[in-house]
């Protein structure tokens, strides 16, 4: 088999691969729209294969007989909050067997309290700004959603907002959650 790195701007390179008639796979992780697109690349080309994670929410399991709890509530944060959750497969949901929820949630709250944003450039910073203000209003107006539709705000990642454009928002967990929430 042969693997190739392509880069490029997606709507330039993506959309190049998705119609080009000897790519036979292509596997993405991205936005719904950009999925959709793709999907029609290959209807347009060779219908090639298109493997898809589209949308985020990617969850984490944790059962009652996990033999180490506290590692999975750190492995929990760190899944979705590694590069202030802006990757495409984060870890974003998180369901846990029932038994074990309240001593769970102390768990995760307490090792996603450790991810404090600050300067990319310290070396101790475990978690950066938002990439441009537009994202960090949209993520705000999500937990003022989340909270209006009535889920329960476990950590208030939201910061005091200043007036030099910074990005920064911390940790923020819900809990009670249900799938017709838009925050789910």
């Amino acid at each position: 088999g042969v693997f190739n790195v392509v880069t490029g701007l997606g709507e330039i390179a993506g959309k190049a691969l998705g119609l080009h008639p000897d790519v036979d796979c292509i596997g993405f992780t991205g936005s719904t729209d950009v999925g959709k697109s793709l999907l029609q690349y290959a209807g347009q080309s060779n219908m090639k294969r298109i493997w898809l994670e589209c949308g985020g929410k990617s969850p984490n399991i944790i059962f009652a007989d996990c033999h180490n709890l506290e590692h999975a509530a750190q492995e929990s944060a760190r899944s979705v909050l590694r590069n202030q959750g802006q990757v495409c497969s984060a870890g974003s949901r998180v369901l846990v067997e029932q038994n074990i929820v309240e001593k769970f949630k102390k768990l995760v709250i307490t090792a996603s309290k450790e991810f404090v944003p600050g300067d990319p450039l310290d070396p101790c910073t475990r978690m950066g700004p938002l990439a441009f203000v537009d994202h960090y209003q949209r993520v705000h107006s999500y937990v003022e959603i989340g909270v209006n539709e009535g889920a329960h705000l476990l950590l208030d990642g939201r910061l005091d907002s200043t007036d030099d454009g910074s990005c920064f928002f911390g940790p923020t967990i819900f809990s009670e959650v249900t799938n017709n929430m838009r925050v789910a």
